[in-house]
């Protein structure tokens, strides 16, 4: 499973996995804002599932009170350490090409947090997460977070010529499904019921990262 949104997205998620039959073993988060993890400690309690995030993330995720302190830019006071923004902490591992299942790949696109990764399917699904924010997103929020513009642009710059069969990124939609991804076995018809994005070809994850940089 690829993030896990909140405790409440997770619960339903986990409801449809099990309503399958299927176990879930491990919990990759792309990176540690609690839009993304919120959920991962209620998974790991209920599944014993192992749970891996990108680089120091991991360390965020784990020790939670970290997520304010990056957003802030220092520490905080109770008022401003919410659930919204400090979610339960959960033991974490650093993700390594290792701890991931065959035909599953990530890229480290750090800048929108501290560290963040990108996970790519064998038939080329990439989840961008917020590596990539949408044109209709920054129209509509004007300001998104960036933990370094630097890398953040480094990662738009190194998004543009890949290549995908399909993208998910984050929309205005999805914000209120939460943000979670999995990939689960085709329909008889061929398509995939569960998946909680809307899809975007790799020209639009081109041009996407292209608008997403001229904008930062």
């Amino acid at each position: 499973m690829i993030d896990a949104g909140s405790r409440d997205i997770a619960a339903g998620v986990l409801e449809q996995v099990r309503s399958h039959g299927w176990e879930l073993k491990k919990l990759f988060l792309t990176h540690s804002h609690a839009d993304h993890v919120a959920g991962a400690a209620f998974l790991r309690e209920q599944t014993g599932c192992e749970v891996c995030a990108p680089g120091v993330s991991a360390a965020a995720v784990e020790h939670s009170f970290l997520i304010p302190v990056t957003l802030y830019g220092g520490s905080t006071t109770p008022e401003m350490c919410s659930r919204l923004l400090t979610p339960p902490p959960c033991a974490c591992s650093e993700l390594s090409g290792d701890a991931l299942p065959p035909g599953l790949d990530f890229e480290r696109l750090d800048g929108h947090d501290m560290a963040q990764a990108a996970f790519r399917t064998r038939d080329g699904v990439w989840f961008t997460a917020d590596a990539v924010v949408s044109a209709a997103d920054l129209q509509k929020h004007r300001i998104s977070f960036v933990y370094s513009q630097e890398q953040h642009r480094e990662s738009l710059a190194r998004l543009r010529p890949f290549s995908a069969s399909t993208a998910v990124t984050p929309q205005a939609k999805a914000t209120m499904q939460g943000w979670v991804y999995w990939v689960c076995p085709k329909t008889p018809s061929g398509s995939s019921k569960q998946t909680r994005c809307r899809s975007k070809s790799s020209t639009a994850l081109s041009n996407a990262a292209r608008k997403a940089g001229d904008a930062s």
